[in-house]
């Protein structure tokens, strides 16, 4: 969630800062996420997936802005309003799910159906060998 809204405000702020220069604001935001992917080979786990998250958000937001003519519109707050809800809204949903679903077993029940899998393709695969007869490779190239 800090990335998408760090990106947003980003967008809100390039802008406000270029409203009537569309090439200093695409070169603003190319440097932008320029620097939040810099940003995300430094860090790790989810803090580089957050400053990755800032810098394609910024892009998103800002393509919805320039639209089909690439002017600005003028609608920029308030996409980035509704792109920072939209992702805060689906990351609540997604954690009250996983909260009311899993109840910690699951990488173990995970582990567990695997195993019962591996077990049943290789003993499938034994019976068929054993049904084979007996008969190798070498012993079809010797009776032909």
């Amino acid at each position: 969630m800090i990335g998408t809204v760090v990106g947003a405000v980003a967008t809100v702020v390039l802008t406000a800062c270029f409203v009537q220069d569309r090439a200093a604001f695409l070169v603003c935001l190319a440097l932008w996420g320029g620097a939040c992917a810099l940003v995300a080979t430094l860090l790790r786990n989810f803090a580089a997936y957050s400053a990755a998250l800032a810098g394609y958000t910024a892009a998103i937001i800002a393509s919805d802005q320039l639209g089909a003519t690439g002017g600005l519109n003028g609608q920029a707050f308030m996409l980035a309003v509704a792109r920072a809800s939209e992702i805060c809204i689906g990351i609540v949903c997604a954690g009250i799910v996983l909260a009311g679903t899993d109840f910690g077993a699951a990488p173990r029940r995970l582990a567990e159906l695997f195993a019962a899998l591996l077990a049943e393709i290789a003993g499938r695969f034994t019976d068929t060998l054993a049904h084979a007869g007996g008969r190798t490779s070498a012993d079809t190239v010797v009776s032909t």
